[in-house]
């Protein structure tokens, strides 16, 4: 069960089949198209996980070692994400289609 101000339990099961396609003993490779949505579906698994985790992990004891375990992983996965976009912001990166990458956040232009 979520805990309160989220919208929806999360879909363990979908999660458990993109992780699966991936690292699953006797896996086919994926194309890279193949391997960009995936990439992509488990990144959006990450970003709804990660607030259930941290909420579920908040409400065991301060001095739990379960909750302190969840409290490192959602800080270790926030802290990988923005290091992500940085390294993406520092080399410009855009998309195959040549078009900004949005997931990068960089500001091309100053707002007024």
């Amino acid at each position: 069960m979520p805990p309160s101000g989220t919208t929806a339990p999360l879909d363990i099961k979908t999660m458990r089949a993109a992780a699966r396609a991936l690292l699953a003993e006797g896996a086919e490779l994926p194309s890279e198209d193949e391997l960009e949505t995936l990439t992509l579906r488990l990144r959006g698994h990450l970003m709804l996980a990660l607030p259930v985790v941290e909420a579920l992990a908040d409400a065991l004891p301060e001095d739990d070692a379960p909750r302190a375990c969840a409290n490192v992983a959602v800080m270790e996965t926030a802290l990988a994400s923005a290091c992500r976009r940085a390294v993406r912001c520092a080399r410009g990166s855009r998309t195959p289609s040549g078009w900004p990458d949005p997931s990068t956040r960089c500001a091309t232009t100053t707002r007024t």
